[in-house]
Parts: C-alpha cells; sequence; structure tokens
C-alpha cells in the first residue's frame, strides 16, 4: 500500500517503528527449505526515540545467549524494514518493505551459520548495522522506487 507524506508521520510513530524492539517466535512448517523450524526475530527499530547501536548489540547478545542457550551453533539471517519512496518529484508516495512479509523468495536470504559465542553474535550485529544502502538497493533498480530510510534491523535465528 503506497503511503502519501501526509499520512507517513502518523504510520512511523506507531508502535511497530517506534518501541525499541520487538521479538516473536514461529514455528513454520516450510521455512528456507528446512521443515518444522522454530524461528526467533528481533526487529531493532532505528526511529525508535532510545535506538543504540550499542544498546542493540546488548540486546542482541543477551535475547540470542538466553533463547538458544542449548544449542552450540545457530543460523542467523538478517533482514530490514526499508521505507521506498517514489521517484515523482511532483508527488512522493511511500511504501514500507517488511523484511519477512514482502520477501517472495529464499533465494536472496544469505543464511550465516554462527557459533553460540557472544564474539560472533556481536559481529554479526555489527555487520548488520554497518549496511550500505547500495546493496540492498539491487532488489529494486527496476522498479521505479528508491530506498529512502531504513526503519528497522530484523535479525532472524533458528537452531540446527
Amino acid at each position: 500500500m503506497w503511503i502519501s507524506s501526509e499520512q507517513l508521520p502518523i504510520i512511523l510513530k506507531h508502535k511497530w517503528y517506534s518501541a525499541p524492539f520487538t521479538e516473536s517466535s514461529t514455528n513454520y512448517v516450510m521455512y528456507h527449505d528446512r521443515m518444522n523450524v522454530d524461528v526467533y526475530t528481533l526487529r531493532f527499530n532505528l526511529y525508535s526515540p532510545t535506538f543504540s547501536e550499542d544498546w542493540m548489540l546488548d540486546t542482541l547478545l543477551s535475547k540470542v545467549m538466553d533463547r538458544f542457550s542449548n544449542a552450540s551453533t545457530v543460523v542467523g539471517v538478517t533482514g530490514y524494514d526499508m521505507l521506498l519512496s517514489s521517484q515523482d518529484p511532483n508527488e512522493k508516495t511511500y511504501y514500507i518493505f517488511r523484511a519477512n512479509s514482502n520477501q517472495r523468495q529464499s533465494s536472496h536470504t544469505i543464511e550465516t551459520v554462527l557459533s553460540l559465542d557472544q564474539h560472533e553474535i556481536f559481529l554479526f550485529g555489527r555487520e548488520a548495522s554497518n549496511v550500505d544502502l547500495n546493496d540492498l538497493a539491487v532488489e529494486f533498480r527496476s522498479s521505479g522506487v528508491v530506498i529512502a530510510a531504513i526503519l528497522s534491523i530484523v535479525f532472524s535465528f533458528f537452531s540446527l
């Protein structure tokens, strides 16, 4: 759904984007070519008034280490909620691309196998926060939109 310039600030104040983070656990019958996978997702909202990279990394470490305390390895997947903008200068409209909702296929998803080690989880989180917009724009080159902003960093984890 396309959003007007007037509607955008109202939507971005909603708790989906203003809460520091959300977490969920979903059991998928089929997930990235695997059967019966319990996926733990953390979504960190960059536009939350309390967001900081240090806080995100600390929270990520704590949540993942607690959640998977009985595992020796986890698979991590990084995604991004993005604000896309039309290129029409006369009438700017926006679209919110949700990381785990707008994915059409798993072929673009990069899975990283991580030892359940604080240093590896920290580096995984740090790399996600240093993403280059040009790398993300590849998905939208032929669509007539540009990435106006990254709204959230979305981490999904599951154990093997």
